[in-house]
């Protein structure tokens, strides 16, 4: 898709930024206690 404005582009990159360090916490918080043991 074309971006006519930056304002466009910098949400989705703020979106994809959030949504990328959820999924790393929720991942680290859920295979570390399994990996300790």
């Amino acid at each position: 898709m074309a971006e006519r404005r930056g304002n466009r582009g910098s949400m989705r990159m703020a979106f994809w930024s959030w949504m990328t360090i959820i999924v790393v916490g929720l991942t680290v918080m859920i295979v570390l206690p399994l990996a300790g043991r």
